[in-house]
């Protein structure tokens, strides 16, 4: 009888995979459409960047800066691959279903990370460069089984705990010019330490937040329980397919490019100008977003927000959580960059805000109006 049960969870967990992965085919092929478009023939050249990105940390010969931030670039690929796929690794949206098979919990762990590695490949390659290194050989580099570490608890981030995920990329990327100096394997080891703390503080958080819930008045501690989404996340349905832009995730997203965009003017000092205003106006779609989620959540029960939105002044107050995480995101940004002129686009962020709570379906053209004007007016000014 366990037997049959087992065996039933399994195909059922197959047929939901291949469903998924069938209803993200249309999905993926206008991504690839658009990917040949602009890139053309390097598309195959890719999967060969990514045997070079793996030689090239296992050698060990270039600079430390370099080779974490190849593995960071490796750990943000693996990333981006699983949350496309996570819907159909984890059958999410048959929870139910699957649920009503009473298995043990290795045999949906198993099925997880089966389907994960399917949509990993980052993972199968680096395997496969790591098996063919005879096994004598691997002492020399313990690095490459640091990042290998690194890798596979980063897939099991992405599926269960893809919060921490953000926030452990982001102190990753923050953590590569501290460590420059040392050596790599000091670096990666810090790797480590930044996913440790992401996860700490993706399990303290709630405490952290109900100090902040204590401090703020009623009104405010509604709408930004809103945007946090962890008040709505049991709310998902197949039929809706809503997924939560939350708070944590904007400001992680923000926090991502701010650090990217100011390494990449410092390797590029002569297109800074064109790098600071492209920081910016990411940053203005990671936290303006959040304006969509609230929207989205407003939308799935309006006679219940009926009662909040009839009353003007708590009406306004929706959208003091966007506008506050841009305000603040935008600053750092400013004092990552050394420049003040990216609080610029502080007027663009409140259009952006406003139109994606009135007029969503305009969002984003008017984000890239608001962001290729801005620039150009920098541009001008500078």
């Amino acid at each position: 009888m366990a037997s049959h049960t087992t065996m039933g969870y399994i195909s059922l967990r197959r047929q939901v995979f291949s469903y998924e992965i069938k209803h993200l085919h249309k999905q993926i092929k206008q991504f690839m459409m658009l990917a040949v478009f602009f890139l053309g023939t390097a598309i195959p050249a890719l999967f060969f960047a990514a045997l070079l990105a793996f030689g090239i940390v296992l050698d060990n010969e270039s600079s430390v800066s370099q080779l974490l931030f190849i593995s960071w670039a490796l750990l943000m690929t693996q990333n981006m691959m699983l949350m496309l796929f996570k819907q159909a690794i984890l059958g999410s949206r048959y929870g139910f279903f699957v649920a009503s098979f009473h298995c043990r919990k290795v045999k949906p762990w198993l099925c997880d990370i089966g389907f994960a590695m399917l949509c990993n490949p980052i993972l199968i390659l680096y395997l496969f460069v790591i098996g063919s290194i005879e096994p004598q050989d691997w002492p020399q580099i313990p690095h490459g089984f640091v990042l290998l570490y690194l890798l596979s608890s980063g897939m099991l981030m992405s599926l269960y705990k893809p919060q921490s995920s953000l926030v452990f990329l982001g102190l990753a990327l923050i953590v590569i010019p501290i460590v420059n100096e040392q050596s790599l394997l000091f670096g990666l080891f810090m790797f480590c330490c930044c996913q440790l703390a992401s996860l700490l503080f993706y399990y303290f958080r709630v405490q952290n937040f109900m100090v902040i819930n204590i401090l703020l008045p009623a009104p405010l501690t509604f709408w930004l329980s809103l945007a946090r989404g962890s008040k709505f996340s049991a709310m998902q349905t197949s039929r809706s397919g809503h997924k939560h832009n939350t708070l944590l995730i904007a400001c992680s997203m923000a926090t991502l490019v701010t650090v990217m965009a100011s390494y990449s003017a410092h390797q590029l000092p002569q297109y800074s100008l064109v790098v600071h205003a492209i920081g910016g106006s990411f940053i203005i779609l990671a936290t303006a977003s959040l304006q969509l989620s609230i929207r989205k959540i407003i939308a799935l029960y309006p006679l219940f927000f009926k009662i909040y939105l009839d009353n003007p002044s708590f009406s306004r107050l929706q959208y003091w959580v966007s506008a506050a995480a841009t305000f603040i995101m935008l600053f750092i940004a400013a004092a990552f960059f050394k420049s003040m002129l990216v609080i610029a686009y502080l007027i663009p962020a409140a259009v952006c805000i406003l139109i994606a709570q009135k007029y969503p379906r305009i969002f984003i053209i008017t984000w890239i109006t608001t962001s290729v004007l801005t620039g150009l007016l920098l541009n001008l000014a500078a």
